[in-house]
């Protein structure tokens, strides 16, 4: 779920409100991050958008320096192949035990990888201070209980539908800007 800071900006009506069309919802901040905390079988956050390269690239740096330094020790090299696995192997458990290590260390890496990717955007758009509830699937919950599809122009986007109840939403909603398109009264 992409959200904005700025509730009423002509570029952003144009992008992704129909136009002008539409309308603009703004959530209460506390909320939202409690909505994040009620999502389970899925790691979410709550992220804010970073437009500048310095920040990107400062983001990035510990996770290269993981790989980097995984990729130099030679630990890809050494992992051990598959028919080494093998039971009849007299040193099956510990090989076997380090190989899970390094696949679990490679993983948690490239999660931190997505994490930041998804929390960046190109310089040109900083006008929209753009905020992301941002989930991905984890390999321990093999089945995401309630996972929905649907469509847009060019692919297809899971998603996860969160109820509300009333209170939730009167709770939730500080306010509704129609957009200058909107011919609603």
């Amino acid at each position: 779920l992409c959200l904005s800071e700025e509730g009423d900006l002509l570029s952003q009506w144009r992008g992704y409100a129909d136009d002008g069309h539409g309308f603009a919802i703004g959530f209460d901040t506390s909320f939202l991050q409690r909505l994040v905390g009620q999502v389970s079988g899925v790691k979410t956050m709550l992220a804010k958008v970073t437009y500048s390269e310095n920040e990107q690239l400062e983001a990035f740096r510990p996770i290269y320096d993981k790989f980097a330094r995984i990729a130099s020790n030679g630990t890809l090299d050494n992992l051990p192949r598959p028919s080494s696995l093998l039971i009849e192997n007299p040193n099956y458990e510990a090989e076997l035990q380090t190989y899970r290590s390094e696949l679990l260390y490679l993983r948690i890496s490239a999660t931190q990888l997505l994490e930041a990717l998804y929390a960046m955007k190109t310089p040109s758009f900083q006008e929209e201070k753009e905020w992301r509830i941002i989930s991905h699937w984890m390999p321990e919950t093999p089945v995401i209980e309630g996972i929905r599809y649907r469509s847009s122009r060019d692919r297809i986007i899971p998603y996860l539908p969160v109820a509300f109840s009333e209170d939730d939403l009167a709770q939730a909603v500080r306010e509704i800007i129609i957009g200058p398109k909107n011919i609603s009264p």
